[in-house]
């Protein structure tokens, strides 16, 4: 069996926190029991021991029944995948091609509404995940969110994908979460970080193996676009787009790993000044402090430039390259569960007072719009 790079965060299961948390609403798929013996399976993966770090790149025999030591960060993706609030669903009359189950959530999509993937015609192992809601600067409510999510998902899982580039347009990034759909009630789906691996923006709590690079065009990444924007691994912009935590003035909080993230990449001085004042800075200042990798012209594209540095990614042997990042990933991420759920527990206290009020004050400012 052909082994496979560790990939995605795993949270806790609801059992291991001493609770249950129901399915959301006709997204549950069916269950049914099933014996210890045939609860074990054989998975061809590498085994990250974060408390010894230790790897261990044998084929292992799982056990399905056991939950993943705490500082066990990372499971092969099907096996994470093929659950529902992580209980584990077995049974091939369920499942379809992919071995996911017919009725889960995740069964692979490709008819998106929100956003658009495609395959780089120059070189097919880079995935191109274009953000398409330029009407709302690319403002992502809770179905977009979902939507990227399973595209992530979908490019992990995809053997000949090996990069993929995350892209609004030349003339935007993604402006956070849609407040004017907040304000209707409609909020971006906001849950525990030990129950579920979607993040508000979407892919946000989840750690790929592969490498994601955002491609920053003119104009506004802020907010929960740039938490979107600091998950990726390498940031390639122009020197008029605009960074900043424009959500402050609204009292949104950052709930997509941007109180982790903005520290870990820009230091904690230079991270307070974004995260407490929600001034702007552009593209060329972002070079500057560290927030983005690579920087062209106005007039240049920014997609070709994320391109070439994709290719380039893509020309490495990517077994060496993926473990390498994973390991720097836990040096400073290190409990990255625990983070984020601390960061979530921060952040769920404003939404229903001052980030409702200030989805209302945006809503109204631009109803025109």
């Amino acid at each position: 069996m052909t082994k496979q790079v560790p990939s995605f965060f795993l949270p806790p299961t609801a059992q291991q926190k001493g609770s249950t948390t129901p399915g959301e609403e006709g997204m549950a798929p069916p269950t049914h029991s099933t014996s210890p013996a045939q609860n074990t399976s054989s998975i061809g993966m590498v085994h990250f021991d974060h408390g010894s770090n230790s790897v261990a790149t044998n084929t292992l025999k799982t056990d399905n029944t056991k939950h993943m030591k705490e500082n066990s960060a990372f499971l092969e993706s099907e096996e994470i995948f093929t659950s529902h609030r992580h209980k584990k669903y077995h049974g091939s009359h369920h499942t379809n091609s992919s071995g996911l189950p017919q009725q889960h959530p995740l069964a692979p999509k490709t008819n998106y509404r929100h956003i658009i993937v495609s395959k780089c015609p120059e070189e097919k192992g880079i995935t191109i995940i274009r953000i398409n809601r330029p009407h709302v600067k690319n403002a992502v409510h809770r179905p977009c969110a979902d939507e990227l999510f399973q595209a992530f998902y979908n490019f992990e899982k995809d053997e000949a994908s090996l990069v993929a580039i995350l892209y609004g347009g030349e003339d935007m990034f993604c402006s956070g979460a849609d407040l004017k759909e907040v304000a209707k009630g409609n909020m971006n789906q906001v849950e525990s970080a030990y129950e579920t691996l979607k993040g508000p923006m979407g892919p946000t709590r989840m750690v790929l193996s592969k490498p994601v690079i955002a491609a920053i065009g003119s104009g506004y990444c802020c907010a929960g676009g740039l938490e979107l924007a600091a998950w990726c691994d390498l940031r390639v912009c122009k020197k008029n787009s605009i960074f900043g935590v424009l959500c402050r003035r609204f009292g949104v909080p950052l709930i997509d790993g941007g109180t982790i993230r903005l520290p870990a990449l820009l230091g904690l001085s230079r991270a307070m000044d974004l995260i407490l004042t929600g001034r702007e800075i552009d593209g060329h200042e972002a070079f500057q402090i560290g927030l983005a990798n690579r920087l062209v012209s106005e007039n240049d594209n920014v997609l070709d430039e994320a391109i070439k540095l994709a290719k380039q990614l893509c020309s490495f042997p990517q077994l060496c390259m993926r473990h390498d990042k994973l390991s720097a990933y836990d040096s400073v991420y290190s409990p990255l569960r625990q983070k984020l759920q601390k960061e979530y527990e921060y952040g769920v206290a404003p939404l229903n007072m001052e980030t409702l009020q200030g989805a209302r004050k945006f809503s109204e400012r631009h109803s025109k719009l």
